[in-house]
Order: C-alpha cells, then sequence, then structure tokens
C-alpha cells in the first residue's frame, strides 16, 4: 500500500510542478501582451491599422495560451524566451506557409520555432 501512495504522491507533486510551469508561461505571455498593447495604443491611428496583422497575431498567440496547455518540454523551452510572443512572431516572419488560423496551426508553429531554436543552438 505504501508503494501505491508513494507513487500517487510523486504523479501529484510533478504534475503540480508542471501546472506552475505553465502558469507562469501564461502570465509571461500575458504581460507581453499588454506591454505590446501600450505601445500600440501610443501610436497613431494610421500606423495601428497598418499592424493590424501583427495586433491579430498577438491576440491569437494569447488566446491559444488561454485555452490551451503545451507538454512540459516545449513549456520548458518557451520559459527560456524572455518574450515567446515575439520569439514566435520571429519564426512566423521566416516561415514560409505557416498559418496561425487555428490552434493547431499555432502548436505547429511553436514546434517549429522551438525546433528552429534547437538546431540554431
Amino acid at each position: 500500500m505504501w508503494i501505491i501512495s508513494d507513487l500517487i504522491f510523486r504523479y501529484r507533486r510533478k504534475r503540480r510542478m508542471e501546472e506552475i510551469r505553465q502558469e507562469q508561461l501564461l502570465k509571461r505571455v500575458e504581460a507581453e501582451y499588454a506591454a505590446f498593447q501600450q505601445e500600440m495604443m501610443q501610436k497613431p491611428k494610421q500606423e495601428i491599422f497598418e499592424a493590424a496583422w501583427e495586433i491579430s497575431f498577438y491576440e491569437r498567440i494569447l488566446n491559444y495560451f488561454q485555452g490551451e496547455e503545451l507538454p512540459t518540454e516545449m513549456t520548458e523551452d518557451l520559459l527560456e524566451q524572455e518574450l515567446p510572443i515575439s520569439f514566435l512572431l520571429g519564426s512566423y516572419l521566416k516561415t514560409e506557409g505557416i498559418s496561425t488560423e487555428t490552434f493547431e496551426d499555432i502548436y505547429t508553429l511553436i514546434w517549429l520555432a522551438l525546433e528552429h531554436s534547437s538546431q540554431a543552438a
């Protein structure tokens, strides 16, 4: 019985640590989005209009992280990025044919960005 209790305890502790890391990533993404939003609000209307695609990108990425949970390894890798949305935007701009229309598309973008990042290191 003790072995089962120990396994359950370890599983719950591991799961809680994963939840904490997910929360840290979400907070980082939300902070980056808020700073981006503040920056945009300071710009003239024409510049905001011209940046509509970028605003949309930031909103889609934020919505993804508010509604989805990444595998632990991907979460850890993204937490290494000070500005995760900017990191993903850079990869998005370098990758032809990638979309952010669906959560599946965004997951693919995240995977590709992390894959390219690990190959460059």
